[in-house]
């Protein structure tokens, strides 16, 4: 399923970049950068969609949130990570990890803009 999740996501959907910020030391109060850090990116197919009504809370899930599907990456997305769709900025809130026999054949990302 893997392969054709992959196939499938690179014909219908859109190159997006994920960012990982890596060692940054953040203010637990404010939230600003503290001291420095590194990024590493990693690009990827994935597929954009909107939540359904019945599916928004407007807690965990909010109306103007984003599903992305991604297939298997070398990094895995991470909760806070960045993800640019179609020029847009957005932060990942949730990544839940669909597997089959043990091995991860699908990401399902929460997106919300910055």
């Amino acid at each position: 399923m893997s392969s054709t999740a992959a196939r499938l996501l690179e014909a219908n959907g859109e190159r997006v970049k994920i960012t990982f910020s890596l060692g940054y030391e953040n203010d637990p109060v404010t939230g600003d950068t503290i001291s420095g850090g590194s990024e590493q990116s990693v690009y990827a197919y994935g597929y954009p969609a909107g939540y359904k009504a019945h599916e928004v809370d407007g807690k965990d899930i909010l109306a103007t949130d984003t599903r992305l599907l991604l297939p298997p990456i070398k990094r895995a997305p991470v909760v806070g990570c960045v993800v640019n769709v179609a020029g847009r900025d957005m932060r990942v809130m949730d990544v839940r990890s669909v597997f089959k026999s043990g091995a991860v054949e699908l990401y399902v990302c929460q997106l919300r803009s910055s």
